[in-house]
């Protein structure tokens, strides 16, 4: 394959083109070129200027990877991104004939823990939600008691939505106040149940409309479903 010699700000240049064609935003296109003058001012404690593409090495790309990762003071989405950016721009110098390898095929992102985004009711914020209810059931006392049953089972027990509804009577060890959940993936675990959460439960079950095999059943079913639970 023939290559065609151009240098490392020329090659910049010609990608920004390349991107600017692929109709990809001005902020996206602005990213790429600082992640790709981040890696010029590295190369050059390694190469003459002006850089030639062609001089370019896979150890070189490897070893600027390596360094980020490990001394660089850059978040790992910080870190990721620039090693994105280079491997896009290293497809497109390959396709383009401006490199004889595709020198970031090789390049391996970090692996990004997902931050926890739950955010627990305060305590203020459970008490507005059960006063709410108590309104609900001086008007309406079965579909008041729905809606205090739920709350505990979610507050109390620490369950999901769709965990509270699927929850049965034998799901529930009124005699060793324990509560087994099945959760995502079909994992089970053991939830402790108190006394206040048990004869809560049991007071609901005594004046539910329904039998079921369900806790949580509606006016219209044997099981609550989670749409019908989310609009609660």
């Amino acid at each position: 394959m023939e290559i065609i010699p151009v240098t490392f700000s020329h090659s910049i240049n010609e990608f920004r083109n390349h991107l600017i064609d692929q109709n990809r935003s001005m902020n996206t296109i602005k990213s790429y070129v600082q992640d790709l003058l981040f890696l010029e001012n590295w190369l050059f404690s390694r190469h003459s200027d002006p850089i030639m593409v062609e001089a370019i090495t896979k150890t070189d790309i490897k070893d600027f990877e390596s360094e980020i990762k490990i001394n660089s003071f850059l978040s790992p989405a910080t870190i990721n991104r620039r090693l994105v950016s280079i491997k896009k721009w290293s497809d497109y110098l390959f396709e383009s004939k401006y490199s004889p390898v595709n020198l970031g095929r090789e390049i391996s992102v970090m692996k990004v823990q997902k931050q926890n985004t739950i955010r627990w009711l305060t305590r203020q914020e459970v008490g507005r939600l059960l006063h709410a209810v108590q309104l609900t059931k001086h008007k309406n006392f079965q579909k008041g008691l729905l809606h205090e049953t739920l709350i505990i089972l979610l507050v109390n027990l620490g369950l999901r939505i769709e965990e509270a509804c699927s929850l049965t009577k034998n799901s529930i060890s009124f005699r060793n106040n324990l509560v087994n959940v099945l959760g995502k993936g079909s994992k089970h675990r053991v939830v402790p149940l108190t006394e206040k959460t048990k004869a809560h439960i049991l007071l609901w079950m005594e004046n539910r409309e329904k039998d079921s095999d369900y806790i949580l059943v509606s006016s219209k079913s044997s099981q609550l479903s989670t749409r019908a639970a989310q609009h609660i």
